[in-house]
């Protein structure tokens, strides 16, 4: 339970089930065109690492485009230790919905994606010595949040005792 002003919510994450290659469930988003990047233990044959979603597998010979959390949230360590600079991801970067119970609103919602692509290593001379490695190329943070007006209007319906009625649209009273 999460508040927002005097307004209590309940919080929504997205469970780091969802992107887990591991699970029998998730085998309906692997490929055997997934090129391989890491060992068996953090990518299982044919799928992505825990925390990627490939969005780029539309046809054959398209480019290694993968969605993940910022600062591949939910992802093994050792898809992001060889970067420099690039902090841990922490439950900051972690996507959510707050909903308060009563009424259904949605009080505050936070999406954090990050795009990624792809590097294979190759025989040219400008590829052979990269090893290949998936590498971020932008994320994005989302942020809503209730107007102060728009939340004032909701503390008096939720904080109104049960037996109160009150018309939403006269709030006024």
């Amino acid at each position: 339970m999460v508040t927002h002003g005097r307004i209590p919510s309940y919080r929504f994450v997205i469970p780091s089930t969802v992107y887990n290659p591991f699970l029998p469930e998730n085998k309906g988003f692997c490929s055997r065109e997934t090129p391989r990047y890491f060992s068996n233990d953090i990518q299982p044959e044919g799928c992505l690492p825990a925390g990627m979603f490939d969005i780029g597998r539309t046809k054959i010979g398209s480019p290694h485009i993968y969605l993940s959390g910022v600062h591949f949230y939910q992802s093994p360590p050792q898809i992001y230790q060889n970067f420099t600079g690039f902090r841990h991801p922490d439950n900051s970067d972690a996507t959510y919905i707050d909903i308060e119970p009563y009424t259904g609103v949605v009080v505050s919602a936070f999406g954090a994606s990050q795009i990624n692509v792809g590097m294979i290593s190759g025989n040219s001379y400008l590829l052979n010595e990269m090893p290949s490695m998936i590498v971020p190329v932008l994320w994005m943070n989302e942020l809503i949040n209730l107007d102060g007006e728009t939340r004032k209007d909701l503390e008096k319906v939720v904080l109104l005792p049960r037996g109160v009625s009150c018309d939403f649209n006269l709030l006024k009273c």
